[in-house]
């Protein structure tokens, strides 16, 4: 698993300057790494997927949104840097292979990413 290492940096100086907020603080530290530790998922091609509801679907304008908190983070933190551009390529081979869905299935791998050709 990536390490993330510039997300938890920033968690811990945010809890700092909330240190007159420790409930706040509390819920920031809780949530804030939440996409990366429990909805991203690897799927056989180890590519990523962001599952974004109740059933093992990535709708593609959620999975975008989940993502949205770290992209500052980018150009500092090579683990975050590798999803998003993992998690873009994932989308666009999604959207190529079906331009008209709104969300795909993990196990449903378009054929660029299968290995298989088109």
């Amino acid at each position: 698993m990536a390490a993330y290492e510039k997300v938890y940096r920033l968690i811990e100086e945010t809890v700092l300057q909330l240190s007159d907020r420790p409930q706040l603080a509390h819920m920031f530290r809780q949530c804030f790494p939440n996409t990366l530790e429990t909805t991203i998922i690897r799927a056989e091609n180890e590519s990523p997927f962001v599952v974004t509801g109740d059933i093992p679907a990535m709708w593609l304008r959620d999975s975008s949104a989940q993502v949205r908190p770290y992209i500052h983070l980018v150009g500092d933190d090579p683990d975050v840097r590798a999803l998003v551009k993992e998690l873009i390529r994932r989308q666009s081979l999604c959207l190529l292979h079906d331009p008209y869905a709104n969300a795909f299935n993990v196990r449903i791998l378009p054929p660029a990413m299968s290995g298989q050709s088109a």
